[in-house]
């Protein structure tokens, strides 16, 4: 968001790389932000609006204080080597095929009917 916010991911295709997300998902989501009010594209540039900006930092204060709770008794090497295993996970999860997920998809299916609808993006959005 902080991007958004500073002007440096000013277009959609910069934001989908900066967000490692889909265009056209990021595309679908900057249109609803424009439609809601939040967002405003000028000239091809996104700019937050005076809501946008409002929301921005209503959320930010929210981030902020669940990120306080989550992390209190985290000190500074704990909270440096967690987001290493993070970032682990997250390379793993990106290196696993669309036919290996849809493998491990199908045999999940039996036993854990809500992981129905899961897929690669989700799990490393």
């Amino acid at each position: 968001m902080s991007q958004v916010k500073s002007g440096l991911a000013n277009d959609v295709l910069h934001l989908a790389e900066v967000l490692d997300l889909v265009p056209s998902e990021v595309k679908s989501a900057v249109d609803k932000l424009v439609a809601s009010g939040l967002l405003s594209l000028k000239e091809g540039r996104l700019e937050l609006t005076a809501k946008g900006q409002e929301v921005f930092t209503k959320m930010a204060a929210i981030h902020d204080e669940i990120s306080e709770q989550i992390f209190k008794d985290f000190d500074s090497e704990e909270l440096d080597q967690f987001l290493t295993y993070l970032a682990k996970i997250k390379a793993n999860l990106a290196g696993i095929s669309e036919s290996e997920l849809a493998q491990l998809k199908k045999k999940c299916e039996s036993y854990l009917p809500i992981l129905v609808n899961f897929s690669r993006d989700n799990l490393i959005s």
